[in-house]
This record gives C-alpha cells, sequence and structure tokens, in this order.
C-alpha cells in the first residue's frame, strides 16, 4: 500500500510553529517574574493568553486517569433501524482475532463480534469481487444476477438493497474502494475511491457523510480495500512481521508473481513473513472500520444501527500450488470469508454459528431483521432463526468459476466440480511470466485442477488431501445435491460463454484498471 505523506507533514510543521509560539511567551514570563517588583501588581484586565498560563502552571493529572470525553453521548431512541454494512475486499476469515487469527489483527471488528452473531463458516459464491459483491446486494447467485467475472454489468433489471429499502423511507450511500464502476444502482450518493491509502478516504467519506445523515433513516454501505495485494502494510502496522528475517520475499506482486511462477520452494520463514504483512494490512482496515463505529457510537444512534460486518472473498496465501491471492481459486481460503450481525435487543450478543452459510443470504437476513418485505426474487436465506437461537436450516452452500466449475459446501465436505478438466488461468502471472522455462503449458500459467476433487474439512481443514478417488459415495450424493440445488433450479451450464461476453462489456477504463489489478488480459 502506497500512502500520502504530506498530510502529515502539514500537521507537524503547524504543531512545532505553535509550540514555538507557547515556549516564546512561557520564557518571557518566568524572565519578568525575576526581574519582579516589590510592589503588588493591579489586578490585570482578563486576557487571551491567561487559560494558556493556568493550563501550563496547573498540576498534571496521574496518567492513568481515562480523559473524559469532551461531549458526553446522548443516546436517540429511534423508531426505526439504520443500517451499516461494511464489507472488505479479500478479507480471508481466518486472519482475524475472532476467527482464531493469534496475532491481534482486529480489535473493533471482535467488538462488534462479541456483541453480536458470528457466523463461523460464511463463503463468496465466487472469489472475485464484482460476482460477489453483486451477490450481496441482491440476494441472487451469480448464474440468475449474470455477474460472473470483474467487469460484468450487472443488469438494471436485479433490485439491489438500497433500491428494496428505498421505499421504506432509507436514504443511501455507497463508498467504494474496488468494483465501484458496477452500476450500483438505487444509491442516492455513490463515491469511487482511489486515491491512496484509500481505506482512510472510505471512512473520512463516511465520517463526513455521517455528520450530516444522521437524524435520517440511512443505509450505508462501505467496502474497503486494504488487504488486497500488494501486502504493504504501513509503518505503524507493520507488527505482525519477524524483523529478523532474512528472505528476499516480500508482499509485492512482482516478486510473489514470480514465486509461484517458477514454483519455488519457500520455507516457512518465508510465507510466515508475508502473512504478517498480510496480518498488517487487515489491522490498518480494522483501525479504519474503528473510526466509522466510533462516529456511529458518538452519535448516539448504535442501539439503533445495524452492523453487518463481511468480505467479498479471501486469498490463497500460498496454501495451494504456491499461488497467494484469490482470482483463481476455489478453495476455502479464498471461499471462507467473515460474516457478522450485530443490532442491540435483536441479535443476541456472543452467539457463533458453525453451519456453513452463503453471502447470498446478507441481503435476506437485513430485509427480515429491519421489517422490510423480502423481494421474491431473492435466492439467498435468511439466518434469522440463529437470532431467536433456534436451530439453522439452510442446507449445502454452493457457488462457481463462471460456467466453468461449481463447488458445494456442507459441514463435513468441501467437494470441487470440474467437468471439464478446466484450469483456472492466473492472469496476473500469465503476463508476468518471465521465460519459457517457466510457463508449463502454452505460455499459460493456471491452477493444475483436478476434475474432481474432495476433502473431508472434519480431518483436512486446509484442504490438502483429496480423497475423491476412494470416495465415489460422497461425490454421488454432492453431485446429487449440485444438480438440484443449482444446475437444474437455477438453469447453470458448462460453457464459455460468460467471458465472451465479458469481453464485449468492458469499456477501456475498467480494462485498464482490472488489468492493473491482474483480473483481464
Amino acid at each position: 500500500m502506497h500512502v500520502a505523506h504530506h498530510d502529515v507533514f502539514v500537521g507537524e510543521r503547524y504543531e512545532v510553529s505553535v509550540l514555538k509560539q507557547v515556549y516564546s511567551i512561557f520564557v518571557v514570563a518566568i524572565l519578568i517574574g525575576m526581574l519582579g517588583c516589590s510592589q503588588p501588581e493591579p489586578a490585570a484586565e482578563p486576557s487571551a493568553q491567561q487559560p494558556l498560563a493556568q493550563q501550563v502552571s496547573a498540576p498534571a493529572k496521574p496518567a492513568e486517569e481515562p480523559k473524559a470525553p469532551e461531549t458526553p453521548v446522548v443516546k436517540k431512541d429511534l423508531d426505526y433501524t439504520n443500517v451499516l454494512l461494511i464489507t472488505v475486499d479479500t478479507l480471508r476469515a481466518d486472519h482475524l482475532s475472532c476467527y482464531g487469527n493469534p496475532n491481534p489483527t482486529t480489535p473493533n471488528i471482535d467488538a462488534v463480534a462479541k456483541e453480536g452473531v458470528v457466523f463461523e463458516h460464511a463463503f463468496s459464491p465466487k472469489g472475485s469481487t464484482w460476482p460477489a459483491l453483486a451477490t450481496i446486494q441482491t440476494g441472487l447467485y451469480p448464474v440468475t444476477h449474470g455477474v460472473r467475472y470483474n467487469g460484468m454489468t450487472l443488469d438494471s433489471k436485479h433490485e439491489t438493497l438500497a433500491e428494496t429499502l428505498a421505499p421504506a423511507g432509507y436514504t443511501s450511500a455507497v463508498f467504494i474502494a474496488n468494483g465501484g464502476q458496477q452500476r450500483w444502482e438505487g444509491f442516492e450518493m455513490r463515491v469511487i475511491l482511489k486515491d491512496e491509502p484509500r481505506d482512510k478516504g472510505v471512512s473520512d467519506a463516511a465520517l463526513d457523510w455521517l455528520d450530516k445523515n444522521a437524524d435520517k433513516k440511512f443505509y450505508l454501505w462501505l467496502h474497503y480495500m486494504a488487504p488486497h495485494g500488494p501486502y504493504e502494510p504501513m509503518k505503524d502496522y507493520n507488527k505482525f512481521t519477524d524483523k529478523n528475517y532474512k528472505g528476499d520475499l516480500d508482499g509485492s506482486y512482482d516478486r510473489l508473481t514470480r514465486a509461484f511462477v517458477r514454483q519455488e520452494k519457500l520455507s516457512d520463514a518465508d510465507t510466515t513473513y508475508v502473512r504478517g504483512l498480510y496480518d498488517g494490512e487487515v489491522a490498518y482496515n480494522d483501525a479504519q472500520i474503528g473510526r466509522v463505529l466510533d462516529k456511529v457510537m458518538s452519535l448516539g444512534i448504535m442501539d439503533d444501527t445495524l452492523v453487518v460486518i463481511s468480505a467479498d472473498h479471501g486469498e490463497e496465501l500460498g496454501e495451494h500450488h504456491g499461488y497467494w491471492h484469490h482470482q483463481a481459486s476455489l478453495y476455502d481460503g479464498t471461499l471462507h470469508v467473515p460474516m457478522i450481525f450485530k443490532l442491540p435487543g435483536k441479535v443476541p450478543p456472543g452467539v457463533r454459528e458453525a453451519l456453513p452459510v452463503s453471502l447470498a443470504d446478507i441481503a435476506p437476513t437485513i430485509v427480515e431483521l429491519i421489517g422490510v418485505a423480502r423481494p421474491a426474487a431473492y435466492e439467498g436465506n435468511a439466518l434469522n432463526a440463529v437470532f431467536n437461537k433456534q436451530p439453522l436450516e439452510r442446507g449445502p452452500v454452493i457457488g462457481e468459476w463462471g460456467d466453468k466449475m461449481l463447488y458445494i459446501r456442507t459441514p463435513e465436505y468441501k467437494y470441487i466440480s470440474n467437468p471439464s478438466g478446466f484450469e483456472p488461468p492466473v492472469k496476473r502471472e500469465r503476463n508476468m511470466a518471465d521465460g519459457p522455462e517457466t510457463q508449463r503449458k502454452k505460455g499459460d500459467h493456471t491452477l493444475p485442477m483436478k476434475k474432481q476433487e474432495l476433502y473431508d474439512i472434519a480431518k483436512d481443514p486446509k484442504e490438502q488431501q483429496d480423497i475423491s478417488a476412494s470416495s465415489a459415495e460422497v461425490i454421488a450424493k454432492l453431485e446429487a445435491e449440485l444438480k438440484s440445488r443449482y444446475i437444474d433450479k437455477y438453469g447453470w451450464k458448462l460453457e464459455n460463454k460468460a467471458e465472451e461476453l465479458l469481453q464485449q462489456q468492458l469499456d477501456p477504463e475498467t480494462r485498464k484498471e482490472l488489468e492493473n489489478l491482474g483480473y483481464v488480459q
């Protein structure tokens, strides 16, 4: 992450100037006192400097005494529920502290988790930003909403959550750091943040908007980006890496690409170092989320605001085939995302649900929580049974890699169906191959996926041991589930039309941005 520091420098120059003036006044006061007169002086008229002099001479408070808030928080008793939806690009669930990361990366998100419900096994329908965000906003799977790849347009016939909430009186805004070129219809304000650091820009915009709209019934969606590669955390957040690391790996696209293309054998120190850089980005993002949560609290509307925190997808981080990113993967590292709901009085605190759920469930759950009619088109499931401490009956989670592959996830198994033997192209790596000797076939760098892969999640949560060859009965059952719950139900077909449609839809500006992110070529 590249950070512009000029605002900080301006602030430092200003503080130094003020301190110099205060120091000059203080010295003059001491000299006058030393010269002193024996006769008492008449009382002086109050001056603007008196409070400063009194402050300088006042005894310091004990360091351990907490500073009282300048303005007490006055809680408002609203007769409606606001919606604050926070999504984070490339936020892998197990790198949050509340999802088991031993590094204290997410104290602000952890606080929300403690006060709400954590869905421990939430999954994205595809490991790409545009398809996943479209699912979150429409409650539809990619096969239905049509955004199968990054850069594809969401048809206006599909109603967004903002459009669903508008008739109920909700004013809406989205501040988005990635995927903003999509037509997110229904939002009264849509701002794309591109200047680094983008996450600070998202929070800055959100704070300003909240100051102006806190007295309204609102739906505010924030999409952050810090954990997305390259992993280059700011100095204050780069605290999870070994400062004595001697290797040459870093978090840049170029270096991680080279490691993948060459299939370098990396040491534990190498992978730990890069994952520590990623954790630093997660920690920075958490701090920015904390700023927004603090603002909502200070406005006195937290108790009447539904807070939902999730992500579009995760990140491989080297777990399969030496691949670090997400675009090509259907493994849990890329698909497993956080999902947390918090709403005092309606969402019980400290509850954790272990059954698998989908990003398609977010919109249905939100509308049911706030009392808005559920659109008939929704394909996701409302998860509100969990909030009432009832058993969740949802069925397996299913997702896709466009019109090429499918996956199904149950509490026990993860199955990837790849009928054509497709190998997902790693576009950035393909473009950056450094010679014929690194090209596996036909100049393409792809993930070597099998036609069938099956993993016993209880015994093998990292999906390292494919047991498909010895599990024909399990595969037959999961194939039947895929057919009835996705292929037949939503009309999924094995074909190559989605990528052709993508190439037709891309405008030059969007194509350039997606190329920079390694999504298209």
